[in-house]
């Protein structure tokens, strides 16, 4: 009786190892590593899709073997000359987006969101907008503390890593886009974004009460099994 007993630990040890404890889902292809825009959606100025094989959206590699998204508009034949256009840059925007998965198994998780940007362009001083924020689609944007506005609304050339913990009324709601999005300014400059290591997860919050590690799980039941054995040779 005392080793089946262990051995009952011993099952549900293993269950619980292999049995997550929270789940948000992660936002697809955030690495770009497919080399393309699968599970993203890109729209020119406001009308839909760009024409394949033009620039207004494009895979680069900054280090070699890491894909990462480029964005550009603004961009003309003549750099710096308003009356001259590159049929293939947005007139106005450019926006790369994605519908998240905000559901929790653990309502008392927070979701993370977290992604690298570099904004760049041919000049120093930048003209054109550099946005980021959450939106149902058609809205407004809104930011991590679930307020209108954005994450990141810059007109100024730089580069960073955005962390932030989203607020709680995001958690288990449905119809939200990340969208990322690139204006054109009135300089005739041309500008780009650089997007990579886009990510949505689940971690614990600082009121949860913590649970014991799987290695500790398997090494209690591991334990159990022996002593058991030990207990039923006596």
């Amino acid at each position: 009786m005392i080793e089946k007993n262990y051995l009952s630990v011993f099952l549900f040890s293993i269950l619980m190892i292999t049995t997550p404890f929270s789940y948000a889902a992660k936002v697809f292809n955030g690495d770009f590593q497919t080399g393309d825009f699968s599970y993203w959606f890109q729209d020119v100025d406001g009308f839909g899709p760009p024409i394949e094989g033009l620039n207004d959206f494009s895979m680069v590699e900054p280090v070699a073997g890491n894909y990462a998204a480029r964005i550009e508009v603004d961009y003309r034949s003549i750099p710096g000359n308003l009356s001259s256009f590159n049929l293939d840059e947005a007139l106005f925007s450019n926006i790369l987006y994605q519908q998240l998965d905000l559901n929790l198994t653990n309502p008392q998780d927070n979701l993370s969101l977290s992604f690298d940007w570099f904004f760049s362009g041919e000049t120093t001083a930048a003209n054109d907008t550099f946005t980021v924020g959450l939106f149902h689609f058609g809205g407004n944007y809104f930011d991590e503390n679930g307020n209108p506005g954005f994450l990141i609304n810059t007109t100024d050339y730089g580069s960073g890593s955005f962390s932030a913990t989203l607020d709680s009324s995001y958690n288990n709601s449905l119809g939200w886009w990340l969208g990322f999005q690139l204006d054109v300014g009135l300089d005739g400059f041309g500008s780009f974004i650089t997007l990579d290591n886009i990510e949505l997860s689940a971690t614990p919050s600082t009121n949860e009460v913590p649970v014991p590690g799987a290695f500790w799980l398997f090494g209690s039941a591991i334990f159990g099994l022996i002593r058991a054995r030990k207990l039923s040779q006596k």
